[in-house]
């Protein structure tokens, strides 16, 4: 499906797959909109932004603000916008010849699902560090081009948004790798990566930044930025799901359970399962034991 927008701005052609009934959930990775964009010149646009949208710089100068920087970005860079940040951004002010050279052209494109913004953090994207310099763009056409002609046709192939979301992201990791080792990035995903192997022993936030060797602040702030959410809201969010699990599956009893997630205190198990699903864990295992 194509829709095509023209203002004093400039020119828009966004490009959606059709939806295919039962094609809504959430997939965890999707390529939800592909889009050109072409600057009529001095052109200038502030907005907090909605979702997850990826800019491939295909021509022109400008600059992008955040209210914490700014970042100036020509043709072949990356700059990736994030959800409720605010954004100020425009091309190169320009007269007469310097105009069509300095003006803007650009692809974007929309990544939804719940998996988006770790998907870029695996590649030196975050909200932190969104823009990537370099000649990246030219690596992407290819992409771009095969979901523009596919978004066209009146039978998408219902997994083709999420198996392009995911060709972008290995692009992208593939044209600019030095990003991949961004500390920015690694403090966030290295403390992931331990909650994730290690959520069921007692690790404690504190455990986690003196592994890394960083302090308590430094790795709340960015994982934060990273994940959107707290080291310690993530490590009991794990816990929780874990426990969920084995309360439905097994037939350990609820202190068993607590203790086996990590939680070395079963009240505040119970307090932090009731808080995060409207009950507690004693009525999980009893309706479980009721449906068996």
């Amino acid at each position: 499906m194509l829709h095509e927008e023209t203002n004093e701005g400039g020119e828009n052609r966004l490009y959606f797959p059709e939806i295919v009934q039962g094609a809504e959930r959430d997939t965890g990775l999707s390529l939800s909109i592909m889009a050109r964009f072409i600057s009529s010149g001095n052109f200038s646009h502030e907005q907090v932004s909605p979702n997850v949208a990826v800019h491939v710089m295909r021509s022109g100068q400008g600059t992008i603000r955040t209210e914490e920087a700014s970042f100036d970005v020509e043709a072949g860079d990356v700059f990736t916008f994030f959800p409720g940040t605010y954004y100020r951004y425009g091309d190169r002010q320009a007269k007469g010849a310097q105009l069509g050279r300095l003006r803007w052209s650009y692809a974007w494109c929309v990544l939804d699902g719940s998996q988006a913004i770790e998907a870029l953090s695996m590649v030196g994207i975050t909200p932190e560090n969104p823009h990537l310099r370099g000649n990246v763009a030219d690596s992407l056409e290819d992409l771009f081009g095969e979901v523009e002609e596919t978004y066209l046709l009146p039978d998408c192939p219902p997994a083709f948004p999420t198996a392009s979301a995911w060709r972008l992201i290995d692009l992208l990791g593939r044209a600019a790798p030095a990003a991949s080792t961004s500390p920015e990035r690694n403090v966030a995903e290295l403390a992931r990566r331990l909650i994730d192997h290690s959520f069921m022993t007692g690790l404690t936030v504190d455990d986690i930044a003196r592994r890394l060797e960083v302090d308590r602040s430094t790795l709340f702030r960015k994982f934060r930025r990273s994940y959107r959410i707290s080291p310690k809201e993530y490590l009991d969010s794990v816990r929780l799901s874990r426990a969920r699990q084995l309360l439905r599956q097994s037939r350990s009893t609820v202190k068993e359970v607590a203790a086996y997630c990590g939680f070395d205190d079963s009240h505040y198990f119970s307090r932090v399962y009731k808080k995060a699903y409207g009950y507690p864990p004693s009525i999980e295992r009893s309706s479980d034991i009721r449906r068996e």
